[in-house]
């Protein structure tokens, strides 16, 4: 029997932890070994089961209208509850934030967002204090323009009035956007997400460096803390601004009421300098890098939460192990993303068919006969199916990604949590250079030229078909909204792959040309977004009576056990 001469070797072969991943394993053990406090005697908010199914089939109903992604659902739900109790119904006293804080519970509970009588009272108190504050700088920063725009109306410009209103309006949703990004992280404090979050930042900001543009380097920290929030824990630009708070404003969760009013009367400063930071050229740069390492991070953590102790054990005993662990989680990760983006298309799919059904009813059959134009059937059937299918069958051939991807996500863990295999060199910030403003024209005409190319073929193809003027704009409209539809739900593969796509020349030509259909999806998404009419249908026309509707119910439910409960 001949022996392998390295055998011997292999078996010495041990894992050693670093300090963060040792502290991520002791905060996962805390977390899951903490002995709970027996709450079973306090007072506990609770509504009624039959009145929350009603709220929960409401809510799936206008979260397909929607189209957000699921995890910022929530978060979405609190800003529109906020917005409709402080705006549409118009609660901005000071004295009505506990009203409205147990207003927005009742109904997270209701709509399924928050578990049914297991949080305490006590929350309501708590979140009435974050209300509380943003009323505050709400009412001194934008108080009701109403007053000033009757003074000397006919004096004024309508366009100046018009403005007035635009920005009055701008800044009260930015505001009930970071009041409802603040209450979303209280309801969702997770101390090992938090402590994964501080790890990464960590070893990150050691790493990182700037090859160029020293002038950025002060801005780095935060822009590094930034990208890792919108890449590993997915926050939007709402949740952002929310850190960008804590970071500008010390104690900001905590700030003592009498200095509110200073805050305010310098919100259109503070709100100047948090956009900066959002659009910040460090932050394309940094999320390619650090976009990378969250895939990494979350594959990681979601092995550790598995068995701690075991995991840990096993580092000195096999430490080949935790490299198959991590493969397996890989490979399950795939298959549960490859689910979420069919539900992701079927709820897209669904949105579409509603959305080109009414525009088809209420636009293009009565344009149509008013120009005068002959309705083509085929033309018309093309036109409402096109869409759903071609985002069907993009979502088919989406795969999942490879094993090469696999190794290299084991390769980051491994980097991050062991010292046999930490970083020896630093990681280079690149910022790429302004094009010299020849170059950018020539840019510039090559893409113009792409944008005419493009469109001129489609509607080229279109007239051949014997399209009407009307239905050529709508199908172009659904062509862009539904090829940038596309990119957004094929996010959830995507997210996962941090091997570079192999570039050919078939591909550079079909990206070169369907850049023009993308741009301009995007676009029309983010301004059909704030412009959807069956978004502001239920907000305005279904919402309010119905949460009225709702809670009398549920007084007239809660009236009746009493009677009840007296006779018994």
């Amino acid at each position: 029997m001949i022996l392998n001469p390295k055998l011997h070797k292999q078996a010495s072969f041990t894992l050693t932890a670093n300090v963060n991943t040792k502290q991520l394993l002791q905060v996962i053990y805390r977390t899951q070994h903490s002995q709970v406090k027996d709450t079973s005697d306090q007072p506990k908010i609770k509504v009624s089961s039959v009145i929350s199914r009603m709220a929960f089939f409401y809510e799936k109903i206008r979260n397909v209208v929607e189209y957000k992604e699921e995890y910022l659902l929530r978060k979405e739900a609190i800003k529109r509850i906020l917005r409709r109790k402080t705006v549409i119904e118009g609660d901005t006293k000071e004295c009505q934030a506990a009203e409205i804080s147990e207003h927005l519970l009742t109904e997270l509970i209701r709509g399924g967002y928050l578990p049914n009588n297991q949080l305490p009272l006590s929350l309501i108190d708590e979140v009435a204090v974050i209300i509380k504050k943003y009323l505050v700088i709400k009412n001194i920063a934008a108080p009701s323009i109403s007053k000033e725009i009757s003074k000397d109306l006919t004096k004024r410009d309508l366009r100046e009035i018009r403005d007035e209103i635009a920005k009055h309006n701008q800044l009260v949703d930015w505001l009930l956007a970071v009041a409802a990004s603040e209450i979303e992280a209280r309801l969702s404090q997770d101390p090992v997400l938090n402590q994964a979050i501080k790890n990464l930042y960590e070893y990150l900001s050691k790493n990182i460096q700037l090859a160029d543009q020293q002038e950025l380097a002060k801005d780095l920290p935060i822009q590094i803390y930034l990208s890792i929030n919108r890449n590993f824990a997915k926050l939007d630009d709402d949740m952002l601004t929310f850190i960008l708070f804590k970071y500008y404003i010390a104690d900001w969760q905590n700030l003592p009421e009498n200095l509110w009013p200073t805050v305010a009367k310098n919100i259109e400063k503070i709100r100047n300098v948090v956009n900066s930071q959002l659009r910040h050229p460090l932050a394309e740069p940094l999320d390619k890098i650090i976009s990378r390492y969250a895939v990494a991070v979350s594959v990681s953590l979601e092995l550790l939460r598995q068995d701690p102790v075991g995991i840990y054990t096993s580092f000195k005993t096999d430490p080949q192990a935790f490299s198959r662990q991590i493969k397996k989680i890989c490979e399950t990760k795939y298959t549960k993303a490859k689910k979420l983006l069919w539900r992701a298309a079927v709820r897209s799919i669904i949105y579409i068919f509603i959305t080109k059904g009414v525009l088809v009813i209420l636009l293009e059959i009565p344009a149509n006969k008013i120009f005068g134009a002959e309705i083509e059937p085929l033309a018309l059937l093309f036109n409402i199916l096109f869409p759903p299918t071609l985002l069907f069958f993009s979502v088919l051939v989406t795969k999942v990604p490879d094993e090469n991807n696999t190794e290299k996500i084991i390769k980051l863990v491994n980097e991050l949590s062991f010292e046999e295999y930490k970083r020896s060199e630093p990681i280079i910030l690149r910022v790429s250079q302004k094009k010299t403003s020849v170059l950018r024209k020539i840019f510039n005409f090559l893409y113009g030229l792409a944008f005419i190319i493009t469109f001129g073929a489609i509607i080229w193809l279109l007239t051949i078909f014997h399209f009407t003027w009307v239905s050529i704009l709508i199908f172009l409209f659904f062509l862009v909204f539904v090829s940038f539809f596309i990119i957004r739900i094929k996010k959830v593969t995507n997210e996962l792959k941090i091997t570079e796509e192999k570039e050919n020349l078939w591909r550079t030509i079909f990206d070169f040309f369907s850049l023009p259909v993308l741009s301009v999806g995007k676009y029309l998404s983010e301004k059909f977004s704030k412009i959807n009419v069956f978004v502001f249908f239920l907000d305005f026309i279904i919402e309010t009576p119905f949460k009225f509707l709702v809670n009398m119910v549920e007084d007239w439910t809660n009236y009746v056990n009493e009677r009840k409960n007296q006779i018994g």
